[in-house]
C-alpha cells in the first residue's frame, strides 16, 4: 500500500482504490497486525477528507467562482469512491470477532464523514459536481445501513458511545470555523451547518450554539447569507420548545434581529423574512384571536403589521408587491379581527393594489382580492358604513378599469379577476346587512354600461337574493 502522506493526485487515489479493492478484508481491519491497527483505515479516510477539503481563503470579503476550487470536485469523486470501497469491506468484516472495536473506530470518524457528505450535498455549490453529489448520498445511505438506522435523521440523533449525539459532534467539529472571524473564509461551512440543521427536529439542547451562528448570518450584508440565517432561525423556532426559547431573552433577541430586517427590501430576504417573523411572533405574543374580556392592547403584532403596511404602500417593484400581497393574507389570518386597528392603512393598501397594473398574470391583484375576502370574513362585525362604501367603490372602479383595459392581459384573466371581485362584493354586502345593494340600486338601472360592469353589479343582487332565500327557507323548516 502506498504511503498515505504521498497521496496528492487523482491518479494516486484511483490507484489506491484499486489496491484496496484487491486487499483482503482481514488485512484492512485486523487489529492483530501491527501495521493494520485501527489507525490505518481511519488515517486513510481522514487523509482523503483532508486532501479534498475546501481551501480556506485569507479574505472573507470576496465573491467565489469555480476557478477557486479547481480539482476539488474530481478529487472528491475519487475520494468518495475509495471511502465507499472501505465501507463495503467494513460491512463484509462486520461479522468477525473484532467488529466491536472497529465499530468504535467508525463512530470516531463518523462526524467527519458526514461533514464530508454535506460539503457535496447540493449541485449548486461551486466546489462539487453531479457525480460527487450522488456519491455523497450513497455514502450517507451506507453509513445509515452500517449504524442500523433507517434515515439520516435518526443517525444524527444517535448517541455515540454513550456521550453526545452524532449531530452534537458535528456541531463541535464546525464550531471553530463558525466564529465571526472565520465563517466567511470557508464558503462550505455555513452550508454544512444548514444542511444538517434542517434534518433535526429536537433542537432545544443545541440553542446555545445554533442561535449565535444564525444571528451572525442574518447580520451579514449579503442577501444569500441573510436568507440562510433567516431560514435557520425559522427551523429553530419551529423545532424548539417555547419555554427554552424564552430563557435568557433568546426569543426577544431573535425578534429584534428579524424586525430590523424589515428595512431590507431585497426580494430574497423579504420572501424568507415574513413567514419566519410570524413564527416568532407566535412565541413572543399570545394569539390575537384568543378571546379576552378587556380591550386588546397594542402589541408586537401591531408594530410589525404597521411597518408592513408602510412597506406595502410605498413599494414600486412588481416582484416585491407580489410578495407583500401574498404575505398580507398570512398576517390577516393570524391577527383576525385585531387588524381593524389598522383599517385605514389597510383600506388604502387594498385600494392602491387594485388600481395598479401588475403585469399580465396580475398576481398581486389576485392576492389582494383574496386578502380582502379574508379581511371581510374576520372583521365583518366592526365594518361601518364608511368602510363598506370605500371598499365597494374600489371594487367597482377596479372592475370598470378591467373592462376598458387595453393591455395584453388575457380575457380569461380579466374575467377571473372580475369574478373574484364579485365574490368580495357579495361577502361585503352580507357582512353589511345589504348596505352594498343600497349603494348600487341606482347603478342597476343604468343602461349604457359594458357587460362586465353590468354582470358585476347584478351579481350582488342575484347572489345575495339566493342566499337570503336559502336562509328564509331554513328558518321556516326549523
Amino acid at each position: 500500500m502506498a504511503e498515505l502522506d504521498a497521496i496528492k493526485t487523482i491518479d494516486e487515489i484511483q490507484k489506491l482504490t484499486e489496491n484496496t479493492q484487491r486487499l483482503d478484508v482481514a488485512k484492512l481491519f485486523d487489529l492483530d497486525d501491527a501495521n493494520r491497527t485501527d489507525a490505518y483505515w481511519m488515517k486513510l479516510i481522514r487523509c482523503l477528507i483532508k486532501l479534498t477539503e475546501i481551501p480556506k481563503f485569507k479574505s472573507d470579503d470576496r465573491e467565489y467562482d469555480r476557478d477557486d476550487f479547481i480539482d476539488v470536485p474530481e478529487k472528491s469523486v475519487s475520494s468518495f469512491e475509495l471511502i465507499l470501497v472501505v465501507m463495503d469491506k467494513y460491512k463484509q468484516y462486520s461479522s468477525t470477532n473484532n467488529v466491536y472495536q472497529n465499530r468504535t473506530n467508525l463512530n470516531q470518524i463518523l462526524p467527519e464523514l458526514l461533514v464530508f457528505c454535506a460539503v457535496h450535498s447540493d449541485m449548486r455549490f461551486l466546489w462539487t459536481n453531479e457525480s460527487a453529489v450522488e456519491l455523497s448520498q450513497k455514502l450517507e445511505s451506507t453509513l445509515c445501513e452500517i449504524q442500523r438506522v433507517d434515515s439520516i435523521e435518526n443517525l444524527l440523533m444517535k448517541s455515540i458511545e454513550g456521550s453526545d449525539t452524532v449531530y452534537g459532534l458535528i456541531n463541535t467539529l464546525l464550531k471553530p470555523s463558525l466564529t465571526k472571524l472565520n465563517w466567511k473564509k470557508n464558503p462550505s461551512v455555513k452550508h454544512v451547518f444548514y444542511h444538517y440543521l434542517l434534518k433535526v427536529r429536537q433542537l432545544s439542547e443545541y440553542l446555545d450554539f445554533l442561535l449565535p451562528v444564525s444571528l451572525m448570518m442574518i447580520d451579514d450584508y449579503r442577501s444569500e447569507n441573510k436568507v440562510l440565517g433567516i431560514n435557520s432561525l425559522s427551523h429553530i423556532v419551529k423545532n424548539s420548545s417555547k419555554a427554552e426559547l424564552g430563557w435568557y431573552g433568546r426569543v426577544d433577541v431573535i425578534y429584534d434581529a428579524l424586525r430590523h430586517q424589515m428595512y431590507t427590501h431585497e426580494p430574497l430576504v423579504v420572501n424568507a423574512l415574513h413567514p419566519c417573523l410570524l413564527d416568532v411572533l407566535a412565541v413572543v405574543e399570545p394569539s390575537p384571536k384568543e378571546p379576552k374580556n378587556q380591550a386588546r392592547k397594542w402589541c408586537r403584532y401591531d408594530d410589525v403589521f404597521e411597518q408592513f403596511m408602510q412597506d406595502m404602500r410605498f413599494e414600486n417593484k412588481i416582484i416585491l408587491r407580489r410578495m407583500y400581497s401574498e404575505y398580507l393574507g398570512l398576517y390577516i389570518e393570524r391577527m383576525g379581527i385585531t387588524v381593524t386597528k389598522h383599517t385605514t392603512h389597510l383600506t388604502q393598501v387594498i385600494t392602491d393594489y387594485l388600481e395598479q397594473f401588475d403585469g399580465y398574470e396580475e398576481i398581486a391583484r389576485f392576492n389582494i382580492l383574496s386578502c380582502l375576502k379574508s379581511y371581510i370574513r374576520h372583521c365583518w362585525p366592526v365594518l361601518d358604513c364608511r368602510q363598506t362604501a370605500t371598499i365597494a367603490k374600489s371594487l367597482l372602479q377596479f372592475v370598470f378599469d378591467l373592462s376598458v383595459d387595453s393591455s395584453l392581459t388575457s380575457s380569461e384573466t380579466k374575467r377571473d379577476l372580475a369574478s373574484r371581485a364579485a365574490e368580495c362584493l357579495s361577502s361585503l354586502d352580507r357582512a353589511s346587512c345589504g348596505k352594498v345593494r343600497e349603494l348600487f340600486t341606482e347603478l342597476k338601472t343604468v343602461t349604457d354600461m359594458n357587460e362586465m360592469c353590468k354582470t358585476f353589479i347584478n351579481s350582488v343582487f342575484t347572489t345575495n337574493s339566493k342566499q337570503n332565500g336559502r336562509s328564509e327557507k331554513k328558518a321556516i323548516d326549523i
